[in-house]
């Protein structure tokens, strides 16, 4: 299996689960594919911790672990991104 690498979209609250929810895109192989992840926290969560946390959610998305059932995500051919906008599977930046 290839190295994945995980950006987040804008992640935002979302008072309804209460916690934060955002798009996880998962770029392995040239394709890049893209899961909603969500998590519940405070509001008073810090950053850190809830990035780590999304990022976590879209790795186990996208190999299907802890996965019910078929799994919502959205496929295409990866777009360049800029070596700053990546995060690897530990949290950390490139």
């Amino acid at each position: 299996m290839t190295e994945a690498t995980v950006t987040l979209s804008r992640v935002r609250y979302a008072p309804e689960v209460p916690g934060f929810s955002a798009l996880a895109h998962v770029q392995e192989a040239g394709i890049d594919y893209t899961y909603p992840v969500q998590m519940a926290a405070p509001l008073t969560a810090e950053f850190a911790t809830i990035s780590h946390a999304l990022t976590r959610r879209g790795l186990s998305a996208h190999r299907g672990t802890r996965a019910k059932g078929p799994t919502l995500r959205l496929m295409r051919p990866a777009p360049a991104l800029p070596a700053a906008c990546t995060t690897q599977p530990g949290g950390l930046a490139a």
